[in-house]
């Protein structure tokens, strides 16, 4: 999974869901302070799903989850919707 695991929804559900599933394994691919819940790890090590966090995702996984990224800086809003 990759993008903002922190505030993302999508990925956490996703994580639980998967964990009920034998033979997986989980990447997370996220910056430090975006990074996956410390209690969804917890959870996923207390399940026996095997996790790991890496700074790349490449040939690691069959498929992939780009959750939304943070914005590189606050986005504006236009005068003319002010």
């Amino acid at each position: 999974m990759v993008g903002d695991l922190l505030n993302g929804r999508t990925v956490h559900s996703l994580s639980y869901l998967l964990s009920m599933y034998p033979g997986v394994q989980l990447y997370f691919v996220a910056p430090k302070v975006v990074a996956m819940k410390a209690e969804i790890k917890d959870w996923l090590s207390s399940r026996g799903v095997p996790w790991e966090e890496v700074r790349r995702a490449t040939g690691r996984s069959g498929r992939m989850l780009r959750d939304r990224q943070p914005p590189a800086q606050p986005l504006s809003v236009p005068a003319c919707w002010r």
